[in-house]
Order: structure tokens, then C-alpha cells, then sequence
């Protein structure tokens, strides 16, 4: 139902699972749902969403094992492009959302899409539901702080750290009860390996391509390359630690 989301002129979108669950509510006018017709994006699905201007999308699949698994890769697969992610709460009695609708009607749905969260903020409750368990163990909490540690480092994007502090990092503090000037130096210090790694990774593609130029025996290409590309990587860099 992409097509109908465009002439819509939509931009701030619904995700649901199944062909029905789309129909019934574009058949009630909601003309920002579509439907993923599986348990998660597809490549082309998500570059679709990117080239024609999408800025959210709010995930909510089936209340299953596979829809909990196609959340997590939908809102990989949408932040890599841009695109910010929330999840709605999960429907009530195993409904899928077409009798979800169909059960308590249009305006329940409206008031369930309203209460959706960051996906950030669902990123990190999924954490915490997969460590902790009845109860905290020193293994579980280890675990949890080094992968939320990890997931921190992975947003490469300077505008999402402030999602990071917003979102993510507070849910993870409130359940874990950890003080985060505990761990603020290792995310820190986790966050300059991550990026330095990136710029290690960019010099090193940016050498192997003046490497071909002056094979080529394009010793004017190789220069101007080296000096636009180093230009730009450099001003990545300032940008990146002003934020």
C-alpha cells in the first residue's frame, strides 16, 4: 500500500505485518499504514522508504516470537537509513491488528499508536527482559551493561547520541540501578575506539584508491583526490566531536 501512502503525501508512517491488517485500516482511511507482507523490511523496502522522503515509521507487528525478532531488525534496518523508529505497545490477547481494530474500533487504535515508544527505549527494555530474568545476577548485569556499552557505540550518527541520552540510557539506568558516572568513562571510551576505527577504515579505502590512480599512472587524480578526501574526512571529524 505504498502507492497509497504517497499520493497521500504521508511521511510519518504505520508498520503492520500481514496484507489484511493494511487493508482493514486503509479501508478505514488510515492512509499511512502499510504492510511489510513478513516479519520484517526488506532491503528494497527500506531504500523505497528512504528515497521518497519517509521520517518515521512505527513498528507494530504480529504479538509474536517473530514479530518481537522483526521489530529489533526493522529498527536496524530503518535507523541505518535515516529514518527514526518507535514501536507501538503490543496488542492486547495475541490480536493482530486488523481484529485488534475490528474489536475495539478506530479511535482505540489511534490512542494504542499514540502511547508508541522510541525505539530506543525499546531497544533497551529488550535488553534488559534478555539478562535480567526473575531476577538480576552478576552475569546478567555485566552482560547487559557490556551490550547496551555496545549498542551505544554502534549509533555512528552524532545526531542520535542525544536519542542515546534520552531514551536509551535512562531506561537502561532505571532498571539496572546502575549510577551512570559509573560506566560514562567506558562509553566514552568505547565511543572514540568505535570512531576511530571508522576513520581508520575511511583513510585506509582513501589510500587504496589513490593507490589505483597512480597505477593507473594518474599522479594529478591521485593528488586531487588525496587532497579533497582528506579535506572532507577532516571536517567529519570536527563535526563529529563538536556534537
Amino acid at each position: 500500500y505504498f502507492d497509497r501512502v504517497r499520493r497521500a503525501g504521508c511521511k510519518d508512517l504505520v508498520l503492520v505485518e500481514g496484507l489484511f491488517d493494511a487493508a482493514l485500516l486503509q479501508t478505514k482511511g488510515e492512509t499511512g499504514v502499510i504492510a511489510c507482507m513478513g516479519a520484517q523490511f526488506s532491503g528494497a523496502q527500506v531504500e523505497t522508504l528512504e528515497r521518497h522522503g519517509v521520517q518515521s515509521v512505527t513498528i507494530c507487528l504480529d504479538p509474536d516470537g517473530a514479530g518481537e525478532k522483526g521489530t529489533l531488525a526493522c529498527i536496524k534496518s530503518l535507523y541505518a537509513k535515516g529514518i527514526n523508529a518507535y514501536v507501538a505497545p503490543v496488542l492486547p490477547e495475541g490480536m493482530d491488528p486488523d481484529e485488534y481494530v475490528l474489536a475495539h474500533g478506530l479511535d482505540a487504535w489511534h490512542e494504542l499508536i499514540a502511547k508508541r515508544d522510541h525505539a530506543f527505549r525499546y531497544k533497551a527494555r529488550v535488553m534488559v527482559a534478555q539478562h535480567k530474568g526473575a531476577a538480576w545476577t552478576d552475569a546478567g548485569l555485566a552482560a547487559c551493561l557490556d551490550e547496551a556499552i555496545a549498542f551505544d557505540a554502534a549509533v555512528h550518527n552524532p545526531a542520535r547520541l542525544t536519542d542515546l541520552a534520552v531514551f536509551f540510557w535512562p531506561e537502561i539506568q532505571q532498571a539496572t540501578g546502575v549510577d551512570m558516572d559509573a560506566v560514562s568513562a567506558r562509553v566514552e571510551a568505547s565511543r572514540a575506539k568505535t570512531e576511530a576505527e571508522r576513520e581508520r577504515r575511511e583513510y585506509e579505502h582513501l589510500v587504496q584508491r589513490a593507490d589505483n590512480k597512480l597505477l593507473d599512472g594518474d599522479l594529478e587524480g591521485a593528488k586531487e583526490l588525496l587532497r579533497e578526501e582528506t579535506d572532507r574526512l577532516r571536517e567529519e571529524e570536527r563535526h563529529w566531536h563538536a556534537e
